[in-house]
């Protein structure tokens, strides 16, 4: 991974209430893709809507699984765990 990435991340629970010692945390991951406000000029804030837009549909598709249901229970909403990360496009590779 190039060094100008960053991923950031806290811990969630392991079980379904809430705490910082789950030894395997849900993860979600957001993907940005870089070459649309680098490249293709799309304002940074379009980007950041549709990464959002995306992460609540993969939530909303895995509603009823029970880990889901844990990640977003009252006792685990503070504790979410998300790394973000960007790629530079469709086709390309880092």
């Amino acid at each position: 991974m190039p060094p100008h990435r960053h991923r950031a991340a806290t811990r969630m629970s392991s079980s379904m209430s809430s705490g910082a010692d789950r030894p395997d945390p849900l993860i979600q991951y957001v993907v940005l893709r870089e070459d649309l406000w680098n490249q293709l000029g799309w304002p940074l804030g379009s980007v950041v809507a549709q990464g959002c837009h995306a992460a609540v549909a993969a939530v909303w598709e895995a509603r009823d699984d029970a880990e889901t249901q844990a990640y977003c229970s009252p006792e685990a909403i503070d504790g979410m765990h998300k790394v973000g990360d960007g790629a530079m496009g469709i086709g390309g590779g880092d």
